[in-house]
């Protein structure tokens, strides 16, 4: 995080939890003047999201047809 122009980016559950850890990665962030972004799983938390899309890509498979899949997360960026 000390590099000019870093961004970082957390991948965090969308639950206590996580909201615990993104904090600290903000706050560190802030700190080393880095910008943020966090990526929140449109389920609870990622597994879910990781579950989900292997039961899609096996429907697929299965059905010989393309389906539409969710988008994968919810981004959540600082204020700059």
């Amino acid at each position: 995080m000390s590099r000019s122009a870093t961004q970082v980016v957390g991948a965090t559950d969308a639950n206590p939890q996580g909201e615990i850890f993104a904090d600290r990665l903000r706050g560190l962030s802030e700190a080393m003047s880095s910008d943020w972004l966090r990526l929140r799983p449109p389920a609870d938390d990622w597994n879910e999201v990781l579950q989900d899309r292997l039961k899609e890509n096996a429907d697929r498979e299965i059905g010989g047809r393309r389906a539409a899949s969710r988008s994968t997360a919810s981004r959540e960026a600082s204020p700059g």
